[in-house]
């Protein structure tokens, strides 16, 4: 993860994307700009601390008072049941701009 520390003060921050899970609309390579919240809704597209799979970036599926139930949309992707329940204090933002992948 990349936050440089002025846009941290405006509560933006870069992810780079690792793996195949969120494809096709998020491929392996690319960057993307998330807004820091902990309100996540279904549908939207966030990055959360997973206490097994670490800083995961994945799509909410539902969302109660004991936090979200998140799923991956590409081939492959970990299970929404092995993922279960992230708190939402451990919701880190909400996906606002993907970039495209570029090569490189």
């Amino acid at each position: 993860m990349f936050i440089p520390s002025s846009a941290a003060d405006l509560g933006v921050f870069l992810l780079k994307v690792r793996g195949a899970s969120m494809a096709p609309r998020l491929r392996p390579g690319a960057w993307a700009v998330f807004r820091t919240t902990k309100c996540a809704r279904p549908g939207d597209v966030v990055a959360a601390r997973h206490r097994s799979f670490g800083t995961i970036v994945k799509e909410v599926v539902s969302a109660t008072g004991a936090g979200v139930q998140l799923r991956g949309t590409g081939l492959g992707s970990t299970s929404q049941e092995r993922l279960g329940t992230v708190a939402h204090e451990h919701v880190l933002g909400k996906l606002v701009l993907p970039l495209p992948f570029t090569g490189r």
